[in-house]
């Protein structure tokens, strides 16, 4: 399986707790210990809450009401024990996501990451970057060239790359970036 990076959150413990609740049948959905808080515009979640994306939420949400029934509504806490520490070793504090994981599953299913999962995450860093209204972005390959960027005087927002710049390059211009 050369050039396939494992996924480290496979075979991950998650855990969910509910609460009943009186009066309502909504059911809410949160983060707890382990799941990360958004930090920056450009998600798919707004700043201040939990990051739990919209298609997790709809998955649980609806396995929810079909044990419900709709006779009652329930506040739902996903906890991921070990997130805090896991998330160190990925691209969420990049991302703005802190503190612990983001629930990001659209499938149910682990999938190792790939080149394509990874360029993904390079995207979503650039409409981070945009959408905080970062109009220049510095492209480095890796640590070393995130790092001399970092000794700069001047404000400086930087994009690790690896090798696809092709891509990087092609999405910043669909973008409207031109520095």
């Amino acid at each position: 399986m050369q050039g396939m990076i494992p996924d480290i959150t496979d075979r991950l413990l998650i855990q969910a707790g509910a609460k009943l609740l009186d009066n309502t049948l909504d059911i809410i959905i949160k983060g707890g210990k382990g799941v990360g808080t958004v930090t920056r515009k450009g998600l798919q979640i707004e700043v201040g809450e939990t990051a739990i994306n919209p298609e997790p939420k709809k998955m649980i949400r609806r396995n929810v009401e079909d044990v419900l029934k709709g006779c009652t509504g329930a506040e739902i806490t996903i906890i991921v024990p070990e997130g805090g520490d896991v998330a160190k070793k990925t691209f969420n504090e990049r991302l703005g996501i802190v503190r612990g994981l983001s629930i990001i599953g659209t499938t149910e299913i682990v999938t190792p990451m790939s080149v394509d999962a990874l360029k993904a995450t390079i995207a979503c860093e650039i409409d981070i970057a945009v959408a905080n209204g970062f109009s220049s972005l510095y492209l480095v390959p890796g640590k070393i060239g995130e790092r001399f960027l970092k000794e700069v005087p001047w404000d400086v927002n930087a994009v690790m790359v690896s090798n696809y710049y092709d891509f990087v390059l092609g999405y910043l211009q669909l973008k409207g970036v031109k520095k």
